[in-house]
């Protein structure tokens, strides 16, 4: 089991909390960004009809 948090805020390069974009959430956790992005694919495999977008970005270049 990986250790993951999820949030809809999330702290600016100045610390500052900011708020995500609708549908948009932050993993804090120690996995690569390949890694996450596998296993999230692979949880939603099961979910039927269920169509979405996977960006995986560090918190400097959504800001």
């Amino acid at each position: 089991m990986h250790d993951m948090n999820f949030s809809s805020i999330v702290a600016d390069e100045y610390g500052i909390p900011r708020q995500l974009n609708e549908n948009s959430f932050a993993i804090t956790t120690s996995l690569a960004a390949s890694e996450i992005e596998d296993l999230i694919r692979l949880k939603c495999l099961d979910l039927p009809d269920i169509d979405f977008d996977l960006n995986i970005m560090t918190v400097d270049d959504y800001f």
